[in-house]
C-alpha cells in the first residue's frame, strides 16, 4: 500500500525527529555525542582547575603565620533531582580542600556547606552554584535545560556575610550555627 493509505504507519524520514537530533534512530548521532564529550572534559578540567587552587590556597595559608581564614557555613538549595546528583555535588565539594559538606536534605535539595575562606556568603553560593551548573551540564542530556539559581535562603536576598548572626543560614568566625 502506498504511503498515507489509511492503516498503514507513517514513517518519518530520518532527521525529521521533534527538534530532536536522533537521525530518527533514538540514538544520539555524533554531534551530540562530541558535544557531551566537550562538556564533561570542560567540567573535569575546571574542577581539576579547583582543585588545584584550592589546595594552594590551604597550602599558602598554612606556610603563613598571618590568618586570612573566614569560615562560614550557608545553606545551598540546590537543582539537582537525583541521589546520584545530589551525592556527587556533595563529594565534590568535600574533595576540594577548605569546603565541607555538612548536611543533606532531599525535600527539597539543599546542602550545609562549611567554608575556610568564605568571605562572604553570597560569593560563596555562587560559587557552589556555578560548581553545580557545570557539573549538571556534563551528566544531563545535551537538549535539556538546567534551572535557573534557586533564590537565596529564608529570603536574606544574598545580604548577609559569612560572619552573620545566623538567621540568613550563615555562621561566622567563633559563632555556632
Amino acid at each position: 500500500m502506498p504511503p498515507g493509505t489509511p492503516g498503514t504507519p507513517e514513517r518519518t524520514p530520518p532527521g525529521a525527529g521533534a527538534g530532536r537530533d536522533t537521525g530518527g534512530t533514538g540514538t544520539p548521532t555524533p554531534r551530540r555525542i562530541v558535544l557531551r564529550i566537550r562538556r564533561v572534559v570542560s567540567f573535569v578540567w575546571l574542577f581539576a582547575l579547583r582543585f588545584v587552587q584550592s589546595n594552594l590556597v590551604i597550602t599558602v595559608e598554612i606556610l603563613t603565620p598571618r590568618d586570612r581564614t573566614s569560615p562560614g557555613i550557608v545553606e545551598l538549595p540546590l537543582r539537582c533531582r537525583s541521589r546520584a546528583e545530589i551525592a556527587t555535588f556533595s563529594s565534590l565539594i568535600n574533595l576540594t580542600p577548605g569546603t565541607l559538606t555538612l548536611e543533606v536534605r532531599r525535600d527539597p535539595p539543599a546542602l550545609w556547606v562549611h567554608g575556610t575562606h568564605t568571605h562572604s556568603a553570597e560569593e560563596f553560593r555562587h560559587d557552589l552554584w556555578d560548581l553545580e551548573t557545570r557539573m549538571l551540564t556534563a551528566w544531563r542530556p545535551v537538549d535539556e535545560t538546567i534551572p535557573p539559581v534557586p533564590p537565596s535562603p529564608r529570603g536574606d536576598g544574598g545580604a548577609g556575610r559569612a560572619g552573620g548572626t545566623g538567621e540568613t543560614g550563615e555562621t561566622g568566625k567563633g559563632r555556632t550555627p
